[in-house]
């Protein structure tokens, strides 16, 4: 049994050594409280930057969602101008196809007008021409009845 009491003594020197030359108990762990320190530092830091991500993104005034769903309505206003233009530039269109079909009808009249104007002229002309034929021709029938009847 007296080996035992110098068993038990060298292995408390054993494991007192191996105590005394561990890291983990030589200041290691104040080395580790303070990596967690610091770790639960940066967490907060990160957290604060999330925080500040999630106000930039989340915020219902000047949020990124704010700006995209303000975005999406104009888009969608400008959308329905760019419809409603198109509608009106095919009717001006549609006008102006038709209102030189109507310049073309009115060239066309115009035309038929001073054509009228013309043949009007002419018949007026040839009325004029036929009265004197015929008043010449009445006078010479007259004058050949008076030289017939008073010789």
């Amino acid at each position: 049994m007296a080996e035992l009491p110098e068993a038990i003594l060298s292995k408390l020197a054993q494991i007192e050594s191996k105590l005394n030359s561990s890291h983990v108990l030589n200041g290691g762990f104040e080395k580790l409280v303070q990596d967690v320190q610091h770790t639960n530092e940066q967490i907060g830091e990160v957290k604060e930057s999330l925080e500040a991500m999630n106000n930039t993104i989340n915020d219902p005034e000047r949020g990124v969602r704010s700006r995209v769903r303000d975005l999406e309505a104009e888009s969608q206003r400008r959308w329905e101008f760019v419809q409603e233009a198109k509608k009106k530039i095919d009717d001006v269109e549609e006008l102006q196809i038709w209102k030189k079909e109507v310049e073309d009808k009115v060239k066309t009249i115009d035309l038929h007008n001073l054509e009228l104007d013309r043949l009007k002229i002419w018949q007026s002309n040839l009325s004029k021409l036929q009265w004197l034929f015929g008043s010449t021709l009445a006078i010479l029938i007259i004058q050949a009845l008076f030289g017939v009847l008073l010789p």
